[in-house]
């Protein structure tokens, strides 16, 4: 069964003006739309950012580092019918991991007729505040997730807009 989830990162796009491309993914089950130019995290930024995490199967990043997209499709299972308790125990394991997040959203909606679940949060980088996009469904029973963030100082401008109204910009994200 193939799924097509199109990613609009708009608020990547909004910062960085970067065009958005198709990829296909995960044998070609998964395809979204992302910012031009993401390749793979090089292993020593991903050790930087990210030191005590195994790298996962989609590791990608912007040639400045500031803009990460992660996916994984593992083994756990799941079916769409979990995806609202999932999201609020997620939610709860975000904070307990990282207690100075500040959530600006979480929902399950449809998306190109797969219900995907979102959590939208604000996160200390390594020396910045993040912009994070979460979100997961179900694939062939399993569990698919999708990480992405960009840095505050992606853009100055950008930013401002988002803090200024911090519900607009997060809905053009998926």
């Amino acid at each position: 069964m193939k799924i097509v989830l199109l990613l609009l990162l708009g608020p990547l796009a909004a910062f960085c003006q970067p065009r958005l491309v198709k990829m296909q993914l995960f044998d070609n089950h998964v395809g979204l739309m992302a910012p031009e130019g993401l390749s793979d995290i090089r292993p020593e930024l991903w050790r930087s950012k990210y030191p005590d995490r195994p790298k996962p199967q989609l590791a990608l990043s912007d040639s400045t580092g500031l803009t990460d997209l992660i996916g994984q499709y593992n083994d756990q299972d799941i079916q769409e019918e979990q995806l609202d308790a999932t999201i609020t125990l997620q939610v709860k394991a975000i904070k307990k991991s990282s207690p100075g997040i500040s959530i600006v959203k979480k929902e399950v909606r449809p998306v190109n007729g797969k219900k995907v679940a979102v959590i939208k949060f604000l996160s200390d980088g390594l020396d910045e505040r993040m912009f994070n996009c979460y979100f997961f469904t179900a694939m062939n029973g399993k569990l698919l997730f999708f990480l992405a963030d960009v840095s505050f100082f992606t853009s100055a401008s950008g930013w401002e807009s988002f803090h200024q109204s911090p519900n607009s910009l997060p809905h053009s994200w998926i």
